[in-house]
C-alpha cells in the first residue's frame, strides 16, 4: 500500500524545490494527538529501524512508564526529553514540545528522491498508528503543507505551493 500511495504523490522534478536548503527546518505535524498517540508513535519509533534514542540530560533512557513525563523536564527543572532518529539518511529531531501536537523536525539540505520516499513512508505510518492526519510543513508553518496523509481516506497528497500559499 504504501508504495502505490507514495508512487502516486512523488513527482520529484516539481517537489525538491520544496527541500531546498533556506536556513530554515521541515517540520512533520500531527496535530490534536494525545498522550496515548505521542506513546504510540514514539514506541513505533523506538522499535523499528530507526536508530532512534529517546535521551533526557544527554542520557539513553527508556520509554517512562507514565508518558506525561516526557513534557515533565521544563516543570520540574530538570532536562527535557529528546529523540533522535533516522529515516533513510535524514535525521529528525523530537523536542517534545506539546502533548497536543506531535512534531518532529528535519534539514531539508539532504532529501532526495529515495530519502522523500522514506519520509513519506514514516508519514504514512504515523497517521495508520494514530488513525489521523499527518502533515510535513516549513519550519513553523502547519497551516502552510507540503505534504499531507489523511489516515481515514488511506491518501497521500502533495500540495503544490500555489495551493498552499507558501
Amino acid at each position: 500500500m504504501h508504495d502505490t500511495l507514495i508512487g502516486a504523490a512523488l513527482d520529484w522534478p516539481r517537489q525538491k524545490a520544496d527541500f531546498e536548503p533556506d536556513g530554515s527546518l521541515r517540520d512533520i505535524y500531527v496535530q490534536d494527538a494525545s498522550v496515548e498517540d505521542w506513546q504510540a508513535v514514539v514506541t513505533r519509533i523506538l522499535g523499528g529501524n530507526y536508530r532512534a534514542r529517546l535521551q533526557r540530560g544527554g542520557a539513553d533512557v527508556p520509554i517512562p512508564t507514565v508518558f506525561e513525563a516526557v513534557f515533565a523536564g521544563e516543570l520540574d527543572g530538570g532536562d527535557r526529553h529528546f529523540m533522535s532518529f533516522t529515516v533513510g539518511d535524514i535525521v529528525l529531531d523530537c523536542h517534545f514540545f506539546s502533548p497536543n501536537e506531535i512534531e518532529f523536525s528535519f534539514a531539508p539540505n539532504d532529501v532526495t528522491a529515495a530519502s522523500l520516499r522514506d519520509l513519506l513512508a514514516l508519514m504514512i505510518d504515523i497517521g495508520e498508528t494514530t488513525k489521523k492526519s499527518v502533515i510535513m510543513t516549513p519550519e513553523n508553518g502547519p497551516e502552510f503543507p507540503i505534504f499531507s496523509y489523511d489516515s481515514s481516506e488511506h491518501r497521500l497528497r502533495w500540495i503544490p505551493p500555489h495551493e498552499s500559499r507558501r
